[in-house]
């Protein structure tokens, strides 16, 4: 599971160093995956417990949404889809199309994971 986060944020330093519009923007994923990583590996922030009542918090509110999908991404649950188009792992639905060597994949918002459309 580190691996993953360390790839992210190798990534967003590449990508970072490429782009001289937006590095404030990866500058900020980078803060916020360096995060997920800390407590992907088992480290408990003292502050933790607020960002959990953030994320917990009901309505419409785009940071509560926010902290919600950062902590979700860390401790995404597995439980097997029910329906055809979302996540195997997770049941969310996908939130981007992958195309590499003429196959398409499709790419969970929450956890990551990546699936063979079935289209394809």
């Amino acid at each position: 599971m580190q691996a993953l986060w360390q790839q992210r944020l190798g990534r967003a330093r590449e990508l970072a160093q490429l782009s001289p519009v937006e590095p404030d923007v990866l500058d900020f994923y980078r803060h916020i995956a360096t995060f997920q990583s800390a407590l992907a590996s088992g480290a408990q922030p003292a502050n933790l417990h607020l960002l959990e009542d953030l994320a917990g918090r009901d309505g419409a509110d785009p940071l509560h949404a926010f902290f919600h999908r950062v902590l979700r991404q860390v401790a995404c649950p597995s439980r097997p889809a029910v329906e055809l188009g979302r996540c195997p792992r997770c049941a969310e639905l996908p939130v981007a199309v992958v195309l590499q060597e003429g196959r398409r994949s499709l790419l969970c918002g929450a956890c990551f994971h990546r699936w063979e459309h079935a289209g394809t």
